[in-house]
Parts: C-alpha cells; structure tokens; sequence
C-alpha cells in the first residue's frame, strides 16, 4: 500500500486538495463505484514511470470523494496493457464467477501490442475482457476466458457495464468511426451487437471512454450519453460532448436538440466517468483527468504527473427551453478544511483590488454585472504572472487566460485562452473558482457553463486580484476561502 509522505506531497504544482498518485503517470479516471460504504477509484497508471505506458489499474479509496487512500496496483498488466473499462457488482452471481452471492467485476479493454526495432509500441488490437475481485476491489483476479469480445480492431475500446432489467449492457466506443456499440449479455462472457449510435456532434477527433446514465427532471427520465471526443476548439484538443435522449435496453435515440454539447470548455476535462451504485435520481456523480494528451508527458513536474477532478453533480436543467446538462461541487466534504476567511459586497474596482489573502489553495465566489467592460479575478499571480478569469462583454463570453501563468513553454500548444459561451438571460454573471496550485475548476451561473485547466505557476505566485479593464465594475458577494491540505 503506498503511504502519503509529506516530502512527496509538498513538491511545486502539487495540488493539495485534488487527488494525485504518490508517484508516477496517470490519466484516465476508470471503475468509478461506491460499494459497502467506499468510493474506489480506479484509474490509468504506470507503475514505472512519469510517462505513459505499462497501463495498468492503480486504485484509491474515500468515505467522502475529497480523501484518498491509495493502494496497491488493483489490475496489473500481464502481456497486454490494462486500458480503460468500468466496473459493477454482479449481485446474482450471473457470471458464475464469484465464489459468493456476489463480487466486484471489471470489464477493461485489454491492448495487444508489439515492439518495433526502436522499441516503440504498435497497436495490434483492441479487446474486451474481464477481472474478478473476490476482496470487494481491492485485488483482482483476470477470467481465464478473456477476451470475451474481440472484433480484431485497433480502435475499439473503453466498455462501460450496466445492468438494465434482466440483461448487461456493455457501450465500447469504435473510435475512429465516431460510433458507440451496444451490446448486451445474460451471463457478462457472452455478447451480442444490438445496436450503434454516432457519427453525431463532434467527430474532429476519436470517440473514447462512453457512459450512459439516467436523470430525472421533473417527472420524467433522460438519458444521457457521454463521450470524450473533440473540442470546441477545433481538431487537435480534446473535450467531452454529451447527448441527452431515450435508452430502451438496446438502442440510444438523441433528442433533437443543437449538437455538438461540450460538458467542459477546458483544454484539461477529459475521460470523465460516473461513479455506479450511488442510487441518487436527479444527479450523478463524475470526476474527470486533468490532463491532455497533446501536453502532459511534458508538465514540469517531477516524481508524479496526473491529476483528478473535483466531483462533480451532473443534473439536467431547463436553460432557454432546452435541456442542459450543468454541474457543480458537493462542498460538505470540504467545510473542515477551510482555513481562512475573506467576505465583502460592493467592490468597486476600476484597475485593480487586491484581496488581503494569499494562497494557491482557495474557492472564491462573486458576482459581476455583464456590463461593457472585461473583468474578473487573477489567481495565482505575483505581479508578473498570473491566470486571469473573467467575462469579456465582447465576446459574450467567460474564459481562462494561462498565457501568462507562470511555466508556458514546455510545450507550444500549452499556452492559450479557453473560452466559453454564457447560457442564462441574466444581467449577472456569477463566477465560483477552485484554485489548487495547478488546477483551476471554474464554474459559471451555477455550474450552466463550466472551463477547466491546468497551469504550473512560479513558487511565489500566491496573489489574488479583481480586475477590471478600462471602467469600473462592481462585485457582489465576494467570497474567498483557502484551504488546508488533504495530505
């Protein structure tokens, strides 16, 4: 079992409220599930290195979705890498592989691969296949009959397991189509196609890591379906789109709404699944990798690289007569560690306003009129550098501006300007941040517009200062929290 060691857990860029592995490379979030009283979270790991490869489960565990426990590697590699998948409780025994009533299977794409002369790794195919945990997820062990679904594609991955009615739903994407398959079993070995959904929204980019669950809104139920494809940026970022419809045990129909919908305008939300067996109605569960492939294997840090979202509430909500999907943060976990406090209404700020706190750990809230200026809150700044957030009246839009943040040139496509367009009628804009010295999760309107990225500020880059360029503005309800470590 790895051990938080404060000399680990203190480096530069380390964030102290978001979970990180001790140590080394990882990326997506997979498995996600509360069972007996345990949120385990399992998730794309190399347990030799900083840098992709050698995929396998690594696996952590909370009572309240803000402390992580980390333990030993749950799936390991054997000849094939470990690639994404989901796991479900198997309650009825339908697979006869638990040795009682129940017990913990996890579907996984299992990837053959070769070395070429210069030892880099070629795709051979991509398959589905199984593991069994008779210890309630915290070891597995692999069915002796896997794959148990192999089309001979290099692109078919990342399954996703449900129970509907008498039957196991199984959604794997088939990446390079822009298709998501589903197929259904009684005993979770054998599988039958029933149906496909896609090209739909946006297909710059492959289809990967698909979930489907249901949301109350009023007094009926939705569907959704989400993948991780694309970005409203156009080709070469990556994002997550959703599409809200009817799921009849077989087939996904979409509504007829505006796609492509993006859950996260960041360049840093990506492979977001929902956790299974929480049993809530009007909202689910999800976290997400902070990360992209197009950068990370080149962030400045050093023993570790990887971080995971914040939790977030996904529920459907009317915004101009069509329904979105919005989220937020459930925050009761992280009352106890709020450290210190700073409120004040009715700001008014014509340059600048320093808020009379320093930190690179906080959550600040305020509210501004859309008005006919820029204005916002630089965070993680010290004069020189900062990322700033605001809402540009211009463009009618609100953004995170991480051209100036510190550490930008490790890789060219890092710096940038993330933009995102703002939903509701309202004349205010209302602005809730989380800052974690590499990570920035900022919420708009109650969660209707969310922008999420990472950035790798300078050691004494702790200020935080409204703004406001060219006229005044007046912010209301300002709110800053900083907070103690989880470590």
């Amino acid at each position: 079992m790895a051990v938080a060691s404060q000399e680990h857990y203190k480096e530069l860029h380390r964030p102290q409220y978001h979970y990180t592995s001790k140590v080394n490379w990882f990326n997506d979030p997979n498995g996600l599930i509360f069972h007996k009283g345990s949120y385990h979270m399992y998730y794309q790991y190399n347990p030799k290195g900083t840098q992709w490869g050698n995929m396998s489960w690594g696996h952590a565990t909370s009572k309240d979705l803000i402390h992580w426990k980390e333990h030993d590697v749950a799936i390991n590699m054997t000849e094939h890498m470990i690639f994404s998948g989901t796991t479900a409780i198997d309650t009825n025994n339908d697979s006869g592989l638990c040795n009682s009533k129940d017990c913990m299977i996890a579907a996984y794409t299992s990837f053959e691969y070769e070395l070429d002369a210069n030892n880099n790794i070629q795709n051979i195919a991509q398959h589905q296949s199984l593991a069994v945990s008779h210890d309630d997820g915290y070891s597995f062990e692999h069915y002796k009959g896997n794959p148990v679904l192999d089309i001979r594609s290099k692109e078919f991955r990342d399954p996703k397991i449900i129970k509907h009615g008498a039957n196991w739903i199984m959604l794997i994407s088939l990446a390079d189509q822009h298709q998501i398959a589903f197929y259904k079993s009684k005993d979770l070995k054998h599988w039958t196609e029933v149906s496909r959904f896609g090209p739909l929204g946006d297909t710059s980019s492959v289809w990967e890591c698909p979930d489907l669950f249901p949301l109350k809104i009023g007094d009926s139920t939705k569907w959704v379906l989400s993948v991780s494809a694309g970005h409203p940026q156009g080709h070469g970022f990556y994002a997550m789109q959703y599409f809200i419809g009817a799921f009849d045990g077989e087939t996904f129909i979409p509504d007829p709404l505006n796609y492509p919908r993006y859950l996260d305008f960041g360049k840093d939300f990506y492979a977001g699944i929902t956790f299974a067996h929480t049993n809530t109605e009007d909202y689910v569960t999800m976290m997400a990798w902070l990360g992209c492939h197009v950068y990370t294997k080149d962030t400045p840090t050093t023993n570790w690289r990887g971080a995971m979202s914040l939790p977030r509430e996904l529920r459907l909500k009317y915004i101009d007569d069509e329904l979105h999907l919005v989220g937020n943060i459930p925050n009761k976990a992280m009352n106890h560690l709020i450290d210190q406090t700073w409120n004040k209404d009715d700001v008014v700020v014509e340059d600048q306003f320093k808020i009379p706190l320093n930190s690179k750990a906080f959550i600040a809230e305020f509210e501004i009129p859309k008005g006919i200026v820029k204005a916002g809150m630089d965070v993680l700044g010290n004069g020189e550098h900062h990322t700033k957030i605001g809402y540009d009246p211009h463009s009618k839009s609100v953004f995170i501006d991480r051209s100036h943040s510190g550490i930008t040139d490790f890789n060219e496509a890092f710096p940038s300007v993330e933009t995102a367009p703002v939903h509701a009628e309202s004349d205010t804009i209302r602005f809730k941040i989380y800052v974690d010295h590499s990570v920035v999760e900022v919420f708009v309107n109650d969660g209707e517009t969310m922008i999420t990225d990472r950035v790798f500020p300078i050691d004494n880059a702790n200020e935080i200062v409204l703004f406001s360029e060219g006229k005044a503005t007046v912010f209301k309800n300002i709110a800053i929290k900083t907070l103690k470590s989880i470590w």
